[in-house]
């Protein structure tokens, strides 16, 4: 079963240290999911793109023509999660009498669909197991943080034991 999504936001993860993708997801398993993006696929998706990204955006531009040149309209954009745990995108055209679908990368595909105002799909069973993965990751960061007394307490030891009077003091 196909469930939908929606974008929501693009906004910075202090915690991860890069930009992310929210998506609302619609029906029975709503809430959100976040994605990774990089630095410049996330200001493609801001409402004034900077000048670095318009060379890519003439190529949305293009396709944009070029559909439409031949009656097809962007129909809707299926995610798929390769086996390298990979969000990719497959893109549905329509015309009266075709219909193809062409391969996209992630980020490409949520410029066209931001563009296009086309459905995101994504399989219910790929939706969990990003959502699984995500909580294992999730889980992970927080085991590491909740160690960080007993990091800093053996920095501080380690620190404590060097021999640091040798050294000489800073320069004057």
């Amino acid at each position: 079963m196909m469930v939908e999504l929606s974008l929501h936001d693009v906004q910075w993860s202090r915690e991860q240290g890069y930009p992310v993708l929210i998506l609302h997801v619609e029906g029975e398993a709503s809430g959100t999911l976040t994605i990774a993006l990089s630095p410049g696929d996330a200001q493609l998706l801001s409402s004034r793109p900077p000048t670095s990204g318009l060379e890519r955006l003439r190529l949305f531009g293009l396709i944009e023509t070029i559909t439409n040149g031949f009656s097809a309209q962007l129909q809707e954009i299926r995610l798929r999660l390769e086996p390298s745990m990979v969000l990719a995108a497959d893109l549905l055209f329509a015309s009266e009498t075709h219909e193809f679908i062409a391969p996209a990368s992630f980020a490409d595909a949520m410029v066209l669909a931001k563009r296009a105002d086309a459905p995101l799909l994504i399989d219910e069973h790929e939706l969990r197991v990003i959502r699984a993965a995500q909580s294992a990751n999730a889980a992970g960061r927080r085991t590491v943080h909740s160690s960080d007394p007993n990091l800093s307490h053996s920095m501080v030891a380690f620190i404590e034991s060097l021999q640091l009077d040798d050294l000489p003091g800073p320069a004057d």
